[in-house]
Order: C-alpha cells, then structure tokens, then sequence
C-alpha cells in the first residue's frame, strides 16, 4: 500500500470513529493519529467532525443571492466601520487576540537572530501583539530602556497594501510609520526583504550599528 493510500484509508478510519465517539476521544483514535503522525501527517482535535457540516446543499445560504450584492456602503456608514476598527486598535486586549497565533516568520527569524549577534540580550520579538503604540505593533523593541524599535517590512506584502492604501512609495509608508512611533517617543529602523540577502548583510549590520548607537 502506497503512503497516499494508506493516509486516505486512515483518515476515513478516523472520521467513522469519531461519529461512533460523538465528538468524544477514544484510544482507538489516539492510535490512528499516532499512525498517522508517523506517516507525516498532521491534523488538529477538531478535524473531520465539523467538515463539510455548513458546504453545498446543507449551507442555509445554498441557492440564494447574498444579501450584500450589489450594495455598497455610504461613506457615512465606511466612516462609522473605520471609527470602530481604530477604535478595536486602541485596544491591547482585542490586539493580543488578533495576533495570538503569530510568530515570527523565517526572514524575522534571521533580523532576530543577527540582532542578537549585534547585541546580544538587547532586543525582542513582540510583533505577536505583546506591545502595541499608537494602535501598531512593531516586531521587534529594545528591551534595555532604549525607546527604540525594529520592523521587518516584507516588499511584496508592503508593495500590496501601498496599491491597496494610495501610499506613493516605500519611502512614504516608511517616514508614515516613523512619524506614528515619534509621536510616543520611540526612534524606528525599518529593514527591507533585500537587505537581508547575504551580500548585503554588512550594510545592513553597520545600519543597525549606527541606529543602535544613536
């Protein structure tokens, strides 16, 4: 029996023992996940059961015109909803549950970890929503009594949401974010995507230097 195979005669095994179960954990599941986490595949404790629950025919929306079509919000009501996003912003507890799941990414990963080559002990990871300034959360602080911050800006994402905004360059969105974070007394040093690449490390390591040193 091929991998393929044998995954697809698992997990049909699994969805017929958690029907028997009623949503309850039965060893016999625990072993067919163990089998399967074997094989590679991994799968959350509530897979299968709510799958395919709400699709096609058993979805109350099947079959009828959404009732946003064709309308279109006045600026008014646009102006009510972005009021409430800020608003939800201010907010440290509703931040902390938007970004609860994030972590640092590979590119964040290797800033962090030639900061900490740098200055060792002096910065940290918060762009999971453990600090948050003007109703932004930076990726990375100063953890030594420095107002200082370091973001990481991703170019395709930052070059889509610039399209998406009407902001004219990069270095636009740049001076933006600077401004915000002056405003609550904190000095930022933005990298980009293409100073991580290696013939750039140097550059990029005497940047954050001199930022660090200011």
């Amino acid at each position: 029996m091929t991998k393929k195979k044998e995954i697809k005669k698992l997990l049909k095994e699994l969805k017929t023992l958690q029907a028997k179960a009623e949503g309850g954990r039965s060893s016999k599941q625990e072993k067919v996940r163990k089998r399967l986490r074997k094989l590679g595949y991994y799968i959350g404790k509530h897979f299968l059961l709510e799958r395919g629950k709400y699709t096609g025919e058993n979805n109350p929306m099947f079959g009828k015109p959404s009732p946003w079509k064709g309308k279109h919000p006045s600026k008014k009501t646009r102006e009510k909803i972005s009021e409430a996003a800020k608003r939800n912003w201010q907010d440290p507890e509703y931040v902390k549950k938007v970004f609860a799941r994030i972590s640092p990414n590979r590119s964040e990963l290797e800033l962090l970890a030639i900061l900490n080559e740098l200055f060792p002990g002096e910065y940290k990871f918060v762009g999971d929503g453990q600090l948050v300034i003007g109703g932004c959360c930076p990726d990375f602080t100063n953890v030594n009594g420095q107002k200082k911050l370091v973001e990481y800006n991703g170019e395709r994402w930052h070059k889509k949401r610039r399209q998406e905004r009407g902001i004219p360059s990069e270095r636009a969105e740049d001076d933006k974010r600077k401004r915000l974070f002056a405003k609550y007394g904190y000095q930022v040093c933005i990298v980009h995507t293409r100073e991580l690449k290696r013939r750039k490390r140097n550059y990029l390591k005497v940047k954050l230097i001199k930022f660090h040193s200011q």
